[in-house]
């Protein structure tokens, strides 16, 4: 009778840690969701305060210097960039609730195949700016070497932002995230030169 009362006791405290045990973790994840959030707006009301401007004058500089042909395809290939953005997002969040639903082996199957689809996607729009990428080259690379000095100041401050951010959050353990990159002018060359010819002037969301 009293080993049964210990497994008994000893079931019931093993139960009790495992329940606090996700409770914490559920609160860890709250407090990293909220961090991140609060990251996200710092770094957008900062992107818009003191990058947005000058990334601006740059893109209405490159849209004078093209044809009209080319100007009237890239109007056409910014909007559909913008709805490429806008499903990879929504598929994206879609693919998350069924995530916490469970079912990870469909789920890993589902976001290779909207990966491959997002990824051809883009694939095509790159293969129809390039022709006016190359055509503007010379204006393109006069503009990002006018501006080479304010976009390592850029790029500075994003790590500091982020690297703040991870101070005042020691506790949460967010890993090590890559803050060197911001909207339409981080990360390679080439990328950030065809997210810049893609980009159709408004303020990216993310």
């Amino acid at each position: 009778m009293t080993r049964i009362l210990l497994i008994v006791l000893s079931a019931m405290a093993l139960a009790t840690s495992s329940h606090a045990q996700d409770q914490r973790s559920q609160d860890q994840r709250s407090k990293r969701r909220e961090a991140v959030k609060e990251l996200r707006s710092d770094l957008r009301s900062w992107y818009t305060r003191e990058v947005l401007p000058t990334v601006s004058r740059m893109h209405t500089e490159y849209d004078a210097s093209l044809s009209r042909e080319d100007l009237a395809t890239l109007t056409t290939l910014r909007a559909d960039a913008k709805r490429l953005r806008n499903d990879v997002r929504k598929d994206m969040q879609s693919l998350k609730s069924d995530f916490q639903r469970g079912g990870r082996a469909e789920l890993r199957d589902r976001l290779k195949d909207l990966r491959t689809k997002h990824r051809d996607e883009y694939k095509r729009l790159v293969e129809r700016v390039k022709p006016i990428a190359k055509r503007s080259r010379t204006k393109l690379r006069e503009l990002f070497d006018a501006n080479e000095d304010k976009i390592e100041q850029w790029r500075a401050q994003a790590k500091k932002i982020v690297g703040d951010w991870k101070d005042d959050h020691d506790d949460l353990d967010m890993g090590n995230r890559d803050n060197s990159r911001f909207p339409l002018l981080g990360g390679d060359p080439r990328r950030s030169a065809l997210r810049f010819i893609l980009w159709d002037g408004t303020t990216p969301d993310e």
